[in-house]
């Protein structure tokens, strides 16, 4: 994986089978590699210059600190949950959702009462299965050193409607994450926003801004609108059945922002008058293109933002590919 530190073998396995890492291991006890079981020594000093950790006798060819770090993240990680469910803990999350990019936090236990390590799927093992009080299994938690799951399993977790939790590992350290009070995952396959019910994957906020800036006429303080889809931004004035609905233009008014119907020559649909935001001093209006050089490029422009629904970015991808493909036929 980019990115990748030197990985020292921190974690071994006790005379009795169980886990131990380094900085609170012993010198004179025994300790056996997770991977071959081969013999180890510890390598712990007080002076410090390296951190505590576990060195092989003889080295196997199999045996590689990325397997090592693999096993120990996935079996210390499995040990905390097979704890917080038998105490019926919450174990809390946090996460940068890749659907509508808010930070989420949830429970990661919610309705969950087993978990089993590398669970038999048919098509997959993943290496942690999380299972209702029915033995359906809810979440799947993949850890990733250098291998990333295969497209084919990624699709039989959608297909099954299991939540993928992705801890991706750059080094040794990184088993101080499973530590945490509020775990932190790479990635999680989960979105709080509702699904599309045409292509089914999470939708996006969309959102109302209001912008407060200088009307380009008068100079007067006024009050705009737009409809912020992602990076697709539609404005008031935009034409088609894009356009905004009567209820976004409510609610824009009661925040501020001054719309009415007015004839804005090329940007008018066919000569019908179009919705567009209007200064209540000099009674001009602001034309669609400029919503954007002049307020949402703008660094001194007040602004704030309202969920007023949600959109399908996907959908929306495939609809341009078919109008862009319908126009290229139209040229022809």
């Amino acid at each position: 994986m980019y990115g990748m530190k030197k990985i020292l073998y921190t974690v071994a396995k006790k005379e009795d089978g169980s886990l131990i890492e380094a900085n609170e291991a012993l010198k004179g006890d025994n300790y056996f590699c997770c991977v071959c079981n081969q013999k180890l020594t510890l390598r712990k000093s007080e002076k410090r210059i390296r951190r505590p950790h576990f060195a092989h006798k003889v080295l196997t060819n199999n045996c590689t600190p990325e397997t090592a770090l693999h096993f120990a993240f996935k079996n210390i990680l499995y040990k905390k949950i097979e704890s917080f469910i038998a105490k019926d803990l919450s174990l809390n999350m946090k996460w940068e959702c890749n659907s509508c990019y808010k930070e989420h936090n949830s429970n990661m236990l919610k309705n969950i009462k087993k978990v089993k390590l590398e669970y038999n799927l048919g098509s997959c093992r993943p290496d942690i299965a999380l299972l209702d009080a029915n033995g359906n299994v809810i979440i799947v938690i993949e850890v990733v050193v250098s291998h990333y799951p295969e497209e084919k399993v990624l699709e039989f977790f959608k297909k099954n409607n299991i939540i993928l939790i992705r801890f991706d590992l750059k080094g040794d350290e990184d088993l101080d994450i499973i530590r945490d009070e509020i775990l932190k995952p790479s990635f999680i396959d989960f979105c709080f926003n509702p699904k599309c019910k045409i292509c089914d994957n999470f939708m996006q906020d969309k959102k109302i801004i209001i912008m407060e800036g200088p009307c380009r006429e008068c100079n007067s303080k006024i009050k705009v609108a737009s409809i912020e889809e992602g990076e697709i931004t539609k404005v008031f004035g935009s034409d088609g059945p894009e356009g905004f609905s009567s209820e976004n233009i409510e609610f824009a008014r009661s925040k501020g922002a001054f719309i009415d119907k007015r004839y804005t020559g090329y940007y008018s649909a066919k000569g019908h008058p179009l919705f567009v935001n209007i200064c209540k001093k000099c009674n001009s209006f602001v034309f669609p293109q400029s919503i954007f050089t002049d307020y949402i490029s703008a660094s001194d422009c007040k602004r704030e933002e309202y969920i007023v629904g949600y959109y399908c970015e996907e959908c929306i991808r495939i609809e341009n590919i078919r109008k862009n493909k319908e126009d290229k036929e139209r040229n022809i």
